[in-house]
């Protein structure tokens, strides 16, 4: 299924960065560097741009990891799903919930992962080290949307044009 490409732009930094339809983070695929991108500095990173579309985090803490600069969304069903390739150490996805407590995923290795949903407030998101300070990777992409449900009708999938039609809460 080709996805539309919307451009959105950053007026903080006034550059310009391709979004798909339905991708909730700015520069989700880091084609931008790291502008809107950090880390959370109770837990320090290196962040670095590789240059080519993607990026380097290096743990300074246990808990280092990208931290997109906008990283509060309102109750929802999210699925978020990161790339990743070169992972020394233990690296997770974690969800902040606006009265402080954590949701992770288990630990997860190099390639392509895709969270369970996360169903509820979003204050942050964590993107790095599972309490491992030696921690590194390259990230080549983090993409958060909201889940997605295939549209039936009488029990049968409905499809246009040979693409399963889906329905974005």
């Amino acid at each position: 299924m080709k996805t539309p490409l919307l451009v959105q732009k950053n007026y903080l930094c006034g550059d310009y960065c391709d979004r798909p339809d339905g991708e909730l983070l700015y520069n989700w695929s880091f084609d931008c560097g790291l502008k809107g991108w950090g880390f959370d500095t109770t837990y320090p990173a290196t962040l670095t741009d590789n240059g080519d579309g993607s990026v380097h985090l290096q743990a300074d803490s246990n808990f280092g990891s990208l931290v997109p600069n906008n990283g509060t969304y309102p109750s929802n069903t999210y699925v978020i799903e990161v790339k990743f390739r070169n992972q020394i150490g233990n690296g997770k996805v974690s969800f902040r919930r606006p009265n402080g407590t954590w949701v992770s995923t288990p630990t997860i290795g190099d390639g392509i992962h895709q969270s369970d949903d996360f169903t509820g407030e979003i204050r942050e998101i964590h993107v790095g080290a599972d309490g491992d300070d030696t921690y590194e990777a390259d990230y080549e992409y983090i993409s958060l949307k909201h889940k997605s449900y295939q549209v039936t009708y009488n029990t049968d999938d409905v499809v246009f044009n040979g693409d399963a039609v889906l329905y974005h809460p």
